[in-house]
């Protein structure tokens, strides 16, 4: 007498093995994600700048924290233990940074110079602030 084929006698098997392999793969393949919550007080800090290098600060109105992009890269720098630290290794790079208004305090370094504060409401830099309510900071050494 001819057996079925071996599918169809283990299909209850196959088809679980299956199924716990896909719910395996989706589940690694999910971001991690930490958890979000706004530092006390972030200062960022840009080393070996070139001269052309800059800086667009906005507040935003989202919750989040602080993040740093760097104009045509993907890259995001994000605060760890209260500070962003970006060596520009001389080049010439521009950056966007994003401070959600809820961050009470933000300190702007280059080379060691504060060049932007913002504590609570007050700002505190020589650089005006645009019509698109951003700062365009050079980070010249």
């Amino acid at each position: 007498m001819n057996s079925p084929p071996f599918h169809h006698r283990h299909r209850g098997p196959i088809l679980a093995a299956f199924l716990v392999t896909a719910a395996a793969l989706l589940f690694l393949a999910k971001p991690v994600r930490r958890a979000l919550r706004p530092a006390p007080a972030v200062i960022i800090e840009f080393q070996h700048p070139a001269a052309t290098s800059t800086a667009r600060l906005r507040l935003i109105d989202e919750a989040g924290i602080v993040r740093v992009r760097e104009v045509g890269n993907a890259a995001v720098h994000e605060p760890e233990d209260g500070r962003i630290l970006i060596d520009v290794n001389g080049a010439p790079r521009n950056f966007n940074i994003d401070i959600p208004r809820a961050t009470p305090f933000v300190e702007l370094h280059v080379s060691d110079r504060t060049i932007f504060r913002r504590q609570g409401s007050i700002v505190t830099t020589i650089w005006p602030i645009d019509s698109d309510s951003t700062w365009l900071v050079p980070l010249t050494p």
